[in-house]
């Protein structure tokens, strides 16, 4: 009979001490007391100090970009506007990349969207594991994105564009490994010159 009440004595002081010291007590995560994690922020904060100059370090001539077309790669090309198609709202302009021959050789994303993950992918020093869930990694890729519609392509005339020259700093990334499909180019610095 005495086994019970010490049982019973055992358990009151268990749930006692658990009630007072809570070991099971959750601390906050170290992003809690700043807010929640905001994508455009955090682009805005690394733009200039590492995403331009990570790209520029990076880049290749669009026609290195052609020997590797499965991976997207920071390319730098000038060239001229052959065709704007603004049919769908992921714009593009068809460049015809120098040397010209008066064939597309890439399609220039200009808006008002910017289709895929490839500008976040070809920058290495963003990893999923830094961030806390699949979400807040697929913000950064979309406000990647908005930076350049906001920064780089926000005031373009695409009705001006056709048989201009431009020189592009971008990334460069093709929807089909085939050789044929022309690959599309994610711009972070644009220049747009006078016709030939």
């Amino acid at each position: 009979m005495k086994l019970p009440r010490a049982w019973a004595v055992t358990s009151v002081v268990a749930i006692v001490w658990l009630a007072v010291f809570r070991p099971w007590t959750i601390r906050p995560i170290a992003e809690q007391p700043h807010g929640p994690f905001d994508a455009k922020t955090y682009v805005a904060a690394i733009w200039d100090a590492r995403v331009l100059p990570t790209l520029r370090s990076r880049a290749v001539q669009f026609a290195s970009f052609q020997d590797r077309p499965d991976h997207a790669t920071s390319v730098s090309l000038n060239g001229v506007v052959l065709d704007v198609n603004t049919s769908s709202r992921v714009g593009t302009a068809a460049i015809d990349v120098a040397p010209g021959d008066g064939r597309a050789d890439a399609l220039l994303m200009i808006g008002p969207v910017i289709r895929g993950t490839a500008l976040r992918d070809v920058l290495d020093f963003i990893q999923f594991t830094d961030f806390t869930n699949q979400i807040q990694f697929a913000d950064v890729a979309n406000a990647l994105n908005d930076h350049v519609l906001t920064t780089v392509i926000e005031h373009l005339d695409a009705a001006t564009l056709k048989g201009r020259h431009v020189q592009v700093l971008g990334v460069a990334w093709r929807q089909s490994s085939t050789v044929d499909v022309l690959p599309f180019v994610v711009p972070v610095q644009l220049s747009i010159g006078d016709r030939p």
